[in-house]
C-alpha cells in the first residue's frame, strides 16, 4: 500500500514539475541586444502558413486573444506607447491545443498544448534584436484542463516572456 502511495506521490510532483514550461532564445544576430528605453506603438502578430490555413488553430488563437494579452504585458513594463512608431513584429510559427477532453480526462498524459514564434522589436524600420519564444502547457484534470485556462496561460506566458526579454530579464 505504501508503494502506491509513494507512485502517486511522485507522478503528482512529476506532473507539476513538468506540466508547464517556457523558453526565450536571442537569435545569434541578436546577442549583443540590450534594451535603451525604446516604447512600440503597434503589435503586428503574423501566422505560418500552415497555421493560418487550419481554421481550428486560428479560432484557438482568437479565444487566446494574444493581441491583446502582449499589448497589456507591454503597458504593465512600460513599454508601450501609442503614439511610438515602432513595432513588435511577431509570427506565430507554432500552435498545439489539446482537445478538453482529453486534457481533463488525461492530463499531461495527452500531451502537451504549446506556441511557439518569434519576436522582432523594429525601431525606424530596421530590426533592433529577434528572438524565439515558446510556452507549453501540459497539465490537466477539471481545473486544469479546461480550454480557458490552457490558452490564458499559454497567451500570458508568452506576452510575459515576450515584455521581460524586451526589457532585457527573461525568466
Amino acid at each position: 500500500m505504501t508503494n502506491i502511495i509513494k507512485t502517486i506521490i511522485f507522478l503528482s510532483i512529476f506532473s507539476i514539475i513538468s506540466g508547464c514550461s517556457s523558453h526565450v532564445a536571442l537569435s545569434d544576430n541578436s546577442k549583443g541586444y540590450q534594451y535603451k528605453g525604446e516604447r512600440y506603438g503597434k503589435v503586428v502578430i503574423s501566422y505560418a502558413e500552415e497555421i493560418s490555413q487550419d481554421s481550428d488553430k486560428m479560432v484557438r488563437l482568437d479565444q487566446m486573444n494574444l493581441e491583446n494579452t502582449i499589448v497589456r504585458f507591454l503597458r504593465s513594463e512600460k513599454l508601450y506607447d501609442e503614439k511610438s512608431n515602432d513595432t513588435v513584429r511577431i509570427e506565430i510559427q507554432k500552435l498545439h491545443v489539446r482537445n478538453a477532453f482529453n486534457a481533463i480526462m488525461f492530463g499531461f498524459m495527452s500531451g502537451s498544448d504549446n506556441i511557439g514564434g518569434v519576436v522582432v522589436l523594429e525601431k525606424s524600420n530596421r530590426d533592433l534584436a529577434d528572438f524565439d519564444v515558446s510556452a507549453s502547457y501540459a497539465l490537466g484534470g477539471l481545473a486544469g484542463g479546461q480550454n480557458e485556462t490552457r490558452l490564458r496561460w499559454l497567451s500570458e506566458t508568452f506576452a510575459k516572456l515576450t515584455s521581460k526579454t524586451i526589457i532585457g530579464k527573461p525568466e
